[in-house]
Parts: C-alpha cells; structure tokens; sequence
C-alpha cells in the first residue's frame, strides 16, 4: 500500500466551461507548463491556481486552524507557478515529517477560533443532506471557494476573523481576479458572490458583518424576450442544422423545445425534471409536480421537487398545436406515462437543453442573450399584456407581484400609436 503524500494540483478552466482539479507535472524542481492533463493542454491563462491535498494527520496536523473534522485538507497556494511550487515544497517536507511523529520544520502557526475549511466542508454535507438542489449547491461552493482563495492570501483561517474589513477586501479580491461573464455587469456578479458567502455565515452563526447598502450597487439590466421573428427563426433553423448519423436529437427535437418553453413559462429545471403525467391531455393542461423516490424509471434513487415546494396555484392551459406535439412526442419515443418529456441519452434529466437553444440561436442569427430563462420572461410578458400581471404570477408559480414585474420586458416595436405621437411632437422641427 503506498504512504499518503501531499499532491500539487491545479484547478483550471476547461474548454467545456468546468473547473476540475488537474495533477501537476514537477520537472527539474519547478512546475512543468503548459500543464498537461487527460489528453488537454492548460496554458497560463486557463489556470486559476495551485492548491496542495494532502490527508489529515491525527493528532499534529499541518492545515493551520485544523480540529480534526475532515480527512483530508486543499490548502490554496496562489496563482504564481514559482511561489505556489515553493510553498508546495515546504508543506511536502513538513508533511512527510508529521506522518512518521516528528515535527515540521515550519511550526504550525495555532489559530483560536473554528476552521474556515472545516465549516465549508460542513456546511457542503449539509446542503446535500437537505436536498437542496445540485445547481444551488454548485453556486454556493463555487462562492465559498473563491471566498476561501481570498482568506487563504490574507491570513484568514476562522469564521471568527471574518468582519467588516475582511469582507470589503473580498469584494476588492472579486474585482482584480473574476471574470464576469459577457452581457452581465460585474457589480450584479459580486453581489450574487456576497449573497451565497451570506448563507454559509449566517448557517454557521457569524452573520454577513457586510450591510447590504455597502455592497457594490446592482445595475439593472434591460429586460429581454424573444421577439416573434426570432423564435420563428429558431424554429426554421431547427430544419437547417446539419446533424451527424448518430445524433438521435431531431428537429422535431428541437421544436418541441421551444415549443414547450414558449407555452408553459417552465423554470430550466422544471422543464428537465417534466414528465408526461404532468400533462393533462383531455384537459389540455399542464403542472408543476413533486417527484418523489420512484417516480424516475431506472432511477429509483432521484428526488426533486419544485422552487417553493409547490405546484402552480392554477394549471396552465396549452394550445392545440403544443398538445398534439406532445401526443406525437410521446409516441415516436414509445413513452411510458413516468417517462420524462426530454431526457438525456440515458433517460436521466437532461442538464444541458441550454446547449440545444445556443445552437438554434446562432445558426438563427438570434442577437441579445441567448438562454432558456428568456423563454419564460417572453411567456411572462405575453400573459401579463393579455389577462394582466397578476395572472402571470399565478402562472410563473411566483409568491409576489414584485418577483413577476422583474421579467416583464417592453416590446421591441413601439405601437403605432405612440409612434403617432411622436411624429405629431417634433414635425415642427421639420425634416
């Protein structure tokens, strides 16, 4: 059996938008670059730091602040290859010196208070023991470990360092090394970093020290639908796509999708975990359903439940022409009343329908952000201007008119009454 061993490792940007650990090569007493990993090559600027694993060791543990909850520790050693591998030598040599019961070299620098590292890796286990959902729990620790980076380069190693001070400097550590996302402004992306580092302190006691009004100000974007134009776009690229042999996914695929998503204001979520006996099909409507243990065939373990717990207040009723897609749907697959309307390859929910509306949207030349929310924000507008806001509410399955009024978008074509107006204001100006 081979001895523990403190490992170097990377976490990286891969091309497919994922942020997975790497081992790292050591050659001639320095990190070998670019690094290179399961067949894909990282350079510099696809890595985002260096990190040290290395086991706990009862009793004389290096990891400063450690008190003994966890197996093994990821000790943050920065960005720079020449000083991460440093550090990385030093914790090597003190490492092989506590597993035979000698001291390190560099003694271990004690901290009072709770471990930082420990209470994140608690407060993961909890998240996943309360079910919360994959996505949310993926949002918080990708928060919290960005927030651990920035601990680990100040000094930080409790919760109970954590105060006003600390935490302006984190926003100023999100400024220098995020990278914000195209069409998003950085303060809303700061704010919602703040938002889930919040529920991790206020879940272990300490409480976000930071007050809300010095937080960076939101800025509000402009509220996006698709135009008509352009879903019909979408709908006329489905038929124009070159598909390979083995793709299985259709254009009927497609349509169905967009369909769906135009007609039913359906959450991402919601739509990949939709099965048909969701839909009522002599009535022509359909709901938000619970899924308990069993409800997924081949995959007895599978939960889920809505946003709030909840179904719709009122079923939404669905067109003729969107029934009928399903009826066919539910035939061309052979689909049982428990199958799940657009599942994966392997009959799970499919995660990545996002993928199938990126690809219509630019084979369509759609403009703007490209997503399956935006779906729901046009079904939103739609239903708020025909039977008004508080109809979209009970359909969007939102507890407030204030949640529903934030997707109402303008239309993108003034009516021709205003442009009336507007010609009538400024023609004695002339041409």
């Amino acid at each position: 059996m081979s001895k523990a061993k403190a490992v170097l490792v990377a976490r990286v940007k891969s091309s497919n938008g994922q942020f997975p650990f790497v081992a790292v090569e050591v050659k001639r007493n320095a990190i070998k670059l670019p690094i290179e990993a399961n067949g894909k090559v990282y350079e510099l600027d696809a890595i985002l730091g260096y990190f040290a694993r290395y086991p706990h060791v009862v009793g004389n543990c290096l990891f400063p602040g450690c008190i003994g909850n966890v197996q093994r520790h990821v000790e943050p050693l920065g960005k720079d290859h020449t000083e991460a591998y440093a550090k990385y030598q030093r914790i090597e040599r003190d490492f092989s010196r506590v597993r035979e019961g000698k001291l390190p070299v560099e003694p271990v620098k004690i901290v009072n208070g709770r471990s930082l590292e420990e209470l994140i890796a608690n407060f993961e286990q909890e998240c996943k023991a309360k079910q919360r959902k994959p996505r949310t729990v993926e949002s918080y620790m990708k928060s919290l470990e960005q927030f651990s980076k920035f601990c680990a380069a100040a000094g930080i190693k409790t919760v109970e360092q954590i105060d006003k001070g600390a935490m302006l400097r984190f926003v100023g550590w999100l400024e220098k090394n995020l990278e914000t996302r195209a069409g998003g402004h950085p303060n809303n992306t700061y704010r919602n970093k703040l938002k889930d580092v919040r529920v991790f302190l206020n879940d272990v006691g300490v409480g976000m020290p930071l007050k809300e009004k010095d937080w960076p100000r939101e800025v509000k974007a402009r509220k996006e639908k698709y135009s008509v134009e352009a879903v019909k776009n979408m709908l006329n690229a489905a038929d124009d796509i070159e598909r390979h042999d083995n793709n299985l996914w259709s254009a009927d695929d497609d349509k169905d999708l967009i369909h769906f998503l135009l007609k039913t204001g359906f959450r991402d979520d919601e739509i990949g975990h939709a099965q048909y006996s969701d839909i009522n099909f002599k009535n022509g409507t359909v709901n938000v359903t619970a899924k308990p243990r069993g409800s997924f065939p081949g995959s007895p373990e599978l939960t889920w439940t809505p946003k709030n717990n909840s179904a719709r207040e009122k079923d939404i009723v669905i067109d003729a022409a969107l029934l009928k897609r399903l009826e066919k749907r539910k035939a061309r697959y052979e689909a049982r009343s428990n199958s799940l309307i657009f599942p994966n390859k392997i009959g799970k929910p499919n995660d990545h329908l996002i993928r199938v509306i990126q690809r219509l949207a630019n084979e369509a030349g759609v403009e703007g952000r490209i997503g399956m929310h935006k779906f729901r924000k046009t079904f939103a507008t739609l239903i708020a201007k025909e039977e008004g806001i508080e109809a979209a509410r009970v359909l969007l399955g939102h507890e407030d008119i204030a949640t529903t009024q934030r997707y109402l978008a303008a239309d993108e074509i003034a009516p021709e009454q205003d442009r009336k107006m507007v010609k009538k204001r400024f023609e004695a100006f002339g041409d």
